[in-house]
């Protein structure tokens, strides 16, 4: 992600910059629910983006090659943090999908950079799309949590304004993960850290 990219009250996150062909947005959370069983990906429309995104192709829609999630209990102060084991995911909806067969929401997690989750032809408004986690994480005193979007599969096509929460119970439906709901597990919570990865595209 470029330079300039700013965390907003409502805890989205708008990219600044010129978009890189390719990108890999990084985010780090420590969040103090216990348990963590689904994750929801907002990604907003914003009159900075092309045609109101939320992409940030020229013509506002995004291509999310992959989305992974890894965790670690929250280290104590000075400690070294333990090395995040990658979360299996399942479950994957969205409330709009692109039509063509390997545009799916499901495509977002299945590991291959060839194929993605895209919006065309509905640009301009904001999409949302939810995994569960195949096995709950579940750690007293709260989880860090690694996600990791790539948008590795179509030239600058990567989610303009993104917002990321998390749930305690598995989604069963795009509605049921909010960061209205859940505050504290959102980036907007005073217990959200974001590595210095999301400021730039990871090589």
């Amino acid at each position: 992600m470029a330079y300039g990219s700013a965390i907003s009250d409502d805890g989205s996150l708008l990219a600044g910059g010129d978009p890189a062909d390719r990108d890999v947005y990084t985010f780090e959370i420590d969040s103090p629910l216990e348990t963590v069983a689904a994750i929801r990906l907002d990604a907003l429309a914003d009159p900075s983006l092309p045609r109101g995104g939320p992409g940030r192709a020229g013509h506002g829609n995004f291509a999310l090659s992959n989305l992974t999630v890894a965790w670690s209990p929250i280290p104590a102060p000075g400690a070294a943090a333990a090395k995040p084991p990658p979360i299996r995911l399942a479950g994957a909806r969205a409330d709009f999908s692109q039509a063509q067969p390997d545009l799916a929401v499901a495509y977002a997690i299945d590991g291959d950079a060839g194929s993605s989750w895209a919006i065309d032809p509905k640009v301009g408004v904001s999409h949302a799309a939810t995994f569960d986690f195949a096995e709950p994480v579940r750690h007293a005193g709260g989880v860090r949590l690694t996600v990791k979007l790539e948008f590795m599969n179509n030239s600058r096509h990567a989610i303009g304004r993104p917002r990321l929460a998390f749930s305690e119970e598995p989604a069963g439906s795009v509605d049921a993960v909010t960061a209205e709901h859940d505050p504290v597990a959102s980036l907007a919570s005073d217990t959200a850290r974001v590595s210095p990865l999301l400021a730039r595209a990871e090589s």
